[in-house]
């Protein structure tokens, strides 16, 4: 096991090390420069402007400084916010990012995951069929057409919930719905699989032999195998919320890591996006690690495979 876990880090370091390489020389070989809306900068200014980014070095110069520097934790200075660093920036955003994609993913579990159980074991009943119909809705629906339409509902026709903004606990309701109803889905249906395979399986058919109850036998008896393949998407979906959320921050105006990650991108702030990718590389890569260390105590199995 001990094996298995230092494998997973290494292998978990390595690929934050490509990602953030990979990223770097895009950005750096890209059309376009961060100063180049800049207007008749005279020479000595931008001389010193290139100069305190380092962009007057060569690339692998440049390179080798910036590896340094995110090792150190120092994501750099904004090129565009020059009264902050990267670091402050994404803090202050992290924080609205990381309440949003919390109560996305609770919401999604805290429906999905019960909706799943009712369908499997209900399977083939009418109820089954309506719950797998309104998973298949939920996830062909993307975010980018979900999110107005929920806005135009709610925010324009019916009046209910603000359009956009985080100003009341109300104003979360429509980010959060809106993040959540693919996850929700594909949570009901992981669970909804989940329960069927161990719902066949010798010990629960003689648990129900033995006049257990329902809630005895889904809790006592399946619902640790049952979530396996749950539990498994809980690292993927982390990440798709956390990256979502990008989306979901332009369409509501919600001042998180998305928007800063698209106005870095629009005004070729480098050390800004980079700071982004290198940040939600680490947490999505963190976040698989932790999941498959769960997965590891959930199916101890698993470490022979």
């Amino acid at each position: 096991m001990i094996r298995m876990i230092i494998s997973r880090l290494f292998q978990s370091l390595v690929t934050l090390f490509l990602i953030v390489t990979f990223s770097f020389f895009m950005m750096r070989i890209a059309p376009g420069g961060p100063f180049d809306s800049e207007r008749n900068l005279p020479p000595e200014i931008e001389a010193n402007i290139m100069a305190k980014y380092r962009l007057d070095l060569p690339i692998m110069s440049q390179y080798v400084y910036y590896m340094s520097d995110v090792a150190k934790g120092d994501l750099g200075l904004s090129f565009r916010y020059q009264d902050h660093t990267v670091n402050e920036l994404i803090f202050e955003g992290a924080k609205v990012s990381f309440t949003l994609g919390a109560f996305a993913l609770l919401f999604a579990l805290i429906v999905g995951v019960p909706f799943g159980i009712i369908g499997a074991r209900r399977e083939e009943s009418v109820l089954d069929h309506m719950i797998v119909t309104t998973t298949v809705f939920g996830i062909s629906i993307p975010n980018l057409v979900l999110g107005p339409v929920l806005v135009m509902l709610f925010a324009i026709l019916l009046p209910v919930f603000p359009a956009g903004g985080l100003d009341s606990v109300r104003s979360y309701f429509l980010p959060v719905l809106t993040l959540s109803i693919f996850y929700m889905a594909y949570i009901t249906r992981l669970t909804r699989v989940g329960f069927i395979g161990i719902g066949k399986r010798e010990f629960v058919v003689t648990a129900k032999a033995k006049g257990l109850s329902e809630p005895a036998i889904i809790f006592r008896h399946m619902f640790r195998g049952g979530i396996l393949p749950l539990v498994s998407f809980l690292g993927p979906a982390a990440a798709g919320i956390l990256t979502g959320s990008i989306v979901i921050e332009k369409i509501f105006q919600i001042p998180g890591i998305g928007q800063h990650f698209v106005q870095g991108a629009l005004n070729r702030d480098y050390t800004l996006v980079m700071g982004v990718v290198v940040f939600y590389s680490a947490l999505i890569i963190t976040f698989n690690f932790i999941i498959d260390l769960v997965y590891l105590a959930l199916d101890p199995q698993v470490k022979y495979r």
